[in-house]
């Protein structure tokens, strides 16, 4: 992805701005039924993207909360495990519902133009081992 800048090439940040995910959450957040569905821990870490198939966790939003959603495009990574080699794992938000994300991840906000990324070669580039 060239641009003017950097050498003629975009850099992640160009492209992406992080975001805060579920924050001020207890346990009984995510015991009841509601309609706000999050991605989990797992479904980052087993799944290069995030499909609308997938089975995601429940949790209470009240009104007053302030708390972000994804959008098309935008990166969940993994941050914290109990084994090195499981951080940083990745997934490629491939869906337009509105969904949380777990607090045990990074979020990342897809800034540029769309015509800039094929989310899908960038889901599968961000898993390859090289």
């Amino acid at each position: 992805m060239k641009n003017k800048f950097n050498n003629g090439y975009y850099r992640f940040g160009d492209l992406y701005k992080k975001y805060s995910t579920l924050k001020s959450k207890s346990r009984k957040d995510f015991v009841e039924i509601t309609n706000n569905k999050f991605i989990t821990y797992k479904n980052v870490f087993k799944n290069d993207f995030i499909v609308d198939d997938l089975e995601f966790g429940n949790v209470f939003i009240s009104q007053e909360e302030n708390q972000n959603t994804t959008s098309y495009g935008d990166v969940i990574f993994t941050s914290s495990s109990e084994t090195p080699v499981e951080i940083a794992m990745s997934s490629i938000v491939l869906t337009t519902k509105p969904l949380y994300v777990n607090s045990f991840c990074q979020a990342y906000k897809f800034i540029g133009p769309r015509n800039l990324v094929n989310f899908k070669y960038l889901g599968y580039y961000l898993r390859s081992q090289n």
